[in-house]
């Protein structure tokens, strides 16, 4: 793709042990920050945030030199919005792998620092593979509204801060021959670092956590502040350094790194001999599934258990190491029988979690009955579905009987995703005490849902906000199926429902104790 001759390298300065170079390419000037570079055994690959939920467009002149083969492995992969690097094979472009990177636009909130990390993810992972170059295009300087001297500045100082602490590697900038004001920004920019070594607030990196796995580990860092770009977090064998093996988390919704954090130094560092693992979604496995699950090469015992309405395993082992990864199977096949589910019912992506202010009039009773109650919200998100509500609206026209009600229900972190796109489903938000019979729980304030729903494994509570059509409603009791000529049962301000089309989310809250460091 590019026809570039040794001479065509300018070799600037030496930044750390990273060698900075810029390449004047033999290509005609279009969208430069389109073009991949070749001479470089990865690449990345800029893409604005909107991007479809099945993964990333590619841009179209990459993919008439790459083959649509590359779109075909990117769609293979998930959607930005649960990781901020997808990585590809080279296909026919003269590199290994291509790195598509979800790139801000100037105007969104946090962009100078997402700019940052997702030129610091593709030097990690460059490292990882052991590639020894990677050659970056002057990201950001197109349509996505930075400048030459914004750019320049934020990617050589995201070079610079990991050069400091990495494996050597060859990192290339392409700069075409006619953007010889870009060559000079850059030149400039790079100049300035012995005179203004400090990083400039504006640009300082998001939080990225990383501790040691081992028995001396001090634990992880307290959580920071929230951030508007990407969030990390890392186990590493060996500190905070990375030369070692190491576990990197990463999302764009730090509470998602702090949750999988406290899940995963749950895991490891368990003292006891068993693992209890709860979820009603293993009613659902099938006697493959369980096969699958007798043919683990660990000494371990599962047993299975059904009390009350709740599903799980019990996972014992002598052996701390066998129980770890019997129990990450056993979560693993958890998942791929949920995704199944969603996929059966035909409403898999269908939802939207669409951030919204915590101060919304919508939210503003609930918010303040948490806040009576030491709870904060750090994240509120409005749900999205036309096809739930949909089905709603049509029953809704229906029950005319009683008005629709806000009620609340507590779920697990690991849910979250389901509601959006199935909508309540009691595999989701089983109680403690199923009192009132079987169906889809919900409270008409957050005390109740505090008492009916006691886990608190998760780091935060994530309080969904429904609308319910309760209908004709009568008591409850225990051991009731279905309320014969009722649409509801309830007592004690707790409102059971028998049809998940009942029932609509609208919110999803995520709440801490406000006594504890928020994220």
């Amino acid at each position: 793709m590019f026809s570039g001759k040794e001479s065509d390298w300018k070799e600037l300065k030496d930044l750390g042990q990273e060698k900075i170079q810029f390449r004047f390419a033999k290509y005609p000037r279009k969208h430069p920050e389109n073009q991949p570079p070749a001479a470089a055994t990865a690449s990345p690959c800029p893409s604005t945030g909107r991007s479809s939920r099945r993964g990333p467009r590619c841009l179209g002149r990459l993919l008439k030199k790459a083959g649509h083969n590359l779109q075909m492995e990117v769609y293979q992969h998930p959607p930005f919005s649960s990781v901020s690097v997808v990585i590809t094979g080279g296909h026919k472009l003269d590199c290994k792998q291509v790195y598509h990177i979800c790139c801000p636009f100037k105007s969104m909130t946090g962009s100078d620092q997402m700019m940052y990390r997702s030129v610091q993810d593709c030097l990690r992972y460059a490292v990882s593979y052991q590639h020894r170059s990677v050659a970056f295009p002057a990201i950001g300087t197109g349509n996505l509204g930075f400048s030459d001297q914004e750019a320049a500045r934020i990617m050589l100082y995201a070079v610079r801060d990991f050069s400091q602490s990495q494996q050597p590697i060859n990192v290339h900038f392409i700069i075409f021959p006619s953007d010889t004001e870009r060559f000079k920004v850059f030149e400039k920019e790079l100049n300035s670092f012995h005179t203004d070594p400090a990083l400039p607030e504006t640009h300082q990196p998001v939080e990225d956590r990383e501790w040691s796995s081992g028995p001396s580990s001090p634990g992880p860092s307290s959580p920071g502040p929230s951030s508007p770009g990407p969030s990390s977090s890392g186990l590493s064998s060996s500190g905070a350094s990375s030369s070692g093996p190491c576990l990197r988390l990463q999302s764009f919704c730090p509470q998602s790194v702090a949750e999988a954090e406290t899940w995963i130094l749950s895991l490891l560092h368990n003292s006891l001999d068993t693992i209890c693992i709860n979820n009603n979604f293993i009613q659902h496995f099938t006697e493959r599934d369980l096969e699958d699950l007798s043919q683990l090469e660990v000494h371990v015992v599962l047993d299975e258990f059904l009390v009350r309405g709740r599903s799980g395993f019990v996972v014992t082992s002598e052996n701390s190491d066998d129980l770890i990864v019997a129990a990450l199977c056993l979560e693993h096949k958890i998942q791929e029988v949920t995704r199944a589910y969603v996929k059966e019912a035909g409403l898999r992506g269908r939802g939207h979690r669409r951030p919204i202010s915590i101060a919304d009039p919508q939210i503003r009773l609930v918010h303040q009955q948490l806040k009576g109650l030491g709870f904060e919200v750090v994240k509120a998100e409005q749900v999205e579905n036309s096809v739930l509500e949909e089905q709603y609206d049509v029953l809704k026209a229906q029950m005319v009987s009683r008005p629709p009600q806000t009620l609340l229900q507590l779920v697990s972190a690991q849910f979250c995703d389901v509601i959006a796109d199935l909508g309540f489903r009691p595999e989701c938000a089983p109680p403690d005490d199923p009192f009132l019979g079987l169906g889809l729980y919900f409270t008409s304030d957050v005390s109740g849902a505090l008492t009916l729903w006691t886990d608190r494994r998760d780091r935060f509570l994530y309080l969904c906000v429904g609308e319910v059509l309760t209908g004709r409603s009568g008591p409850g009791r225990s051991g009731l199926v279905l309320g014969t000529g009722l649409d509801s049962v309830e007592g004690s301000g707790v409102s059971v429902v028998f049809s998940p089309l009942q029932a609509l989310p609208r919110f999803i809250l995520t709440c801490c104790n406000v006594t504890e460091t928020s994220v």
